[in-house]
């Protein structure tokens, strides 16, 4: 079984600055942490104000599994609050 790569990317909302999209990345670290199959995650912005959060799971099953149960975690609703939901793309890949 391979591991899996998700890649998310994405724009905040109007008037969301740096320092407070990455602060609101990194609180919800831990609770993705805890989830089955996490292996590791990178976040990153783009000289333009885009976003990418990168998560590496144990395997594709784990990284579709993740992606529905964050919808619903009470830690995570800060962090989707600061994100245009139309600029939204998620991928997943498998490590080759």
């Amino acid at each position: 079984m391979s591991a899996a790569i998700e890649v998310v990317m994405f724009a905040g909302v109007n008037g969301v600055s740096r320092q407070q999209m990455q602060a609101a990345a990194a609180a919800v670290t831990t609770s993705l942490q805890k989830l089955a199959g996490f292996v590791s995650r990178s976040f990153g912005v783009s000289a333009d104000g885009r976003y990418v959060d990168i998560v590496y799971w144990h395997d594709q099953a784990a990284a579709l599994s993740a992606a529905e149960q964050v919808m619903s975690l009470h830690d995570f609703r800060s962090f989707f609050a600061l994100i245009e939901p139309g600029s939204v793309q998620m991928m997943h890949f498998e490590q080759g």
